[in-house]
């Protein structure tokens, strides 16, 4: 029987640029309710098998490259052995370079903050084969998750990549750097603050590497799914209520159009068949967020 599993995908310790510990930055996201994490330190694999611990620890690498004067990020998530590769000449050679390096290492490939320094949109994704996962919502301060200044949102991206054809699974990560420090800091990349919900069988490393893969999870700043279902032609969600907040969920399909925005705690929507694709994106009255993957319709 599958459950929720809530969990990190891009996460540092004092192996690259963090200011804590594995132990630490482990017994953080243990505390706070979090099934399993990813440690993806820059450019290197940390070694996470002598953890203890109760929460489920996948090894991973932010392969974090530059191209054409912008920072190209790729995490390698469960790739116990995945060595750091050359950068390309441009931005989408890159992506495809790091992309290829943790396939063969058997992982899955996570594209980061695409925002951060502008680096990156869909037309880049749209040329690069096999990575399964966009960051669509990278909690740090500086990553530009909403656009701006005629740039397009993550989320946009997403909807113009979906759109051009890349079947790309959208994911909410901290980023996490720092547990220390003053806590009203936010020029600090604290860890809370955008999660993963994966529906898995076990909470294993390769069932979770598997699911992420596969887009059996959904994202989430706020907002906890008690359910989400899908049937031939109706999508539900079930929403846990959190103190008196309201929500509305807007059920976006191809070219990123609106397709019924329902509030409530049980929205619901029913296909229609010509949508493209439909995905549905949650907002609560204190700005959180809940992102499903996107159903593709034939």
């Amino acid at each position: 029987m599958s459950r929720w599993l809530k969990g990190n995908t891009h996460t540092h310790t004092t192996e690259s640029d963090g200011d804590s510990p594995l132990e630490a930055v482990a017994g953080w996201y243990e505390d706070h309710g979090y099934d399993f994490l990813v440690i993806t330190d820059h450019n290197r694999v940390t070694d996470v098998s002598g953890y203890s611990g109760r929460l489920t620890l996948l090894a991973g690498n932010e392969i974090s490259l530059s191209a054409e004067g912008k920072p190209v990020h790729v995490c390698g998530i469960d790739t116990p052995n995945l060595p750091t590769p050359q950068p390309g000449e441009t931005i989408v050679e890159t992506l495809q370079i790091a992309t290829d390096a943790i396939l063969a290492a058997g992982g899955v490939a996570q594209a980061n903050h695409p925002n951060w320094h502008w680096a990156f949109g869909a037309k880049e994704l749209t040329q690069v084969k096999g990575c399964a996962l966009l960051e669509i919502f990278n909690a740090n301060w500086d990553t530009n998750n909403f656009g701006g200044g005629g740039s397009p949102s993550t989320d946009e991206m997403w909807d113009e990549a979906l759109t051009a054809g890349l079947r790309i699974w959208g994911v909410a990560s901290d980023d996490m750097h720092h547990l220390t420090g003053d806590p009203a800091d936010r020029r600090r990349y604290w860890p809370g603050f955008g999660w993963v919900c994966v529906e898995a069988a076990a909470n294993e490393p390769a069932e979770i590497a598997r699911a992420l893969a596969e887009g059996r999870f959904y994202a989430s700043t706020e907002v906890e799914l008690l359910d989400y279902a899908v049937d031939a032609d109706e999508i539900r969600l079930e929403i846990a209520p959190i103190a008196d907040f309201k929500y509305d969920t807007c059920f976006i399909g191809s070219s990123g159009r609106t397709l019924a925005v329902v509030p409530g705690l049980s929205p619901a929507y029913r296909m229609r068949g010509d949508e493209g694709y439909v995905r549905a994106r949650v907002v609560s009255s204190n700005h959180g967020f809940a992102w499903t993957q996107p159903v593709f319709l034939e």
